[in-house]
């Protein structure tokens, strides 16, 4: 389990309402220095590993979570990996992650409402 420092939930606090603060923003707003900021955001990536780095509150921006497990059927590999590929190039798609064996798959996506998580299916 991760343990937070005091600066680092206020950084994530800040970060999740202006995700596209400077850094020297964020040190005024949290009253430290910009050293010290870049240090703990680094500490978060590589902690939490993201990739890129960004956050954001998808009900702020009027867009709904989801998580969907799904499997795959092993017969055909190609086909297989052209779906994943479409799905981490999809915009909606926040991340796909390979649970429980090689052919179970789950993902986060976000979409304005479930019409478009429909729409998204479909394809």
């Amino acid at each position: 389990m991760l343990k937070l420092s005091p600066l680092q939930k206020k950084i994530l606090a800040e970060i999740t309402w202006d995700s596209r603060a400077s850094v020297e923003e964020l040190a005024r707003r949290v009253s430290a220095r910009a050293h010290t900021v870049r240090y703990a955001i680094q500490q978060l990536t590589e902690a939490l590993h993201l990739q890129p780095f960004c956050f954001s509150d998808p009900f702020k921006q009027g867009l709904v979570p989801h998580r969907i497990l799904f499997s795959l059927d092993s017969s055909d590999l190609t086909r297989r990996q052209k779906i994943i590929e479409f799905l981490i190039a999809a915009p909606e798609v926040t991340w796909v992650q390979e649970i429980f064996g090689r052919y179970h798959f789950l993902i986060a996506l976000r979409t304005r409402g479930m019409q478009d998580l429909k729409m998204f299916l479909k394809s």
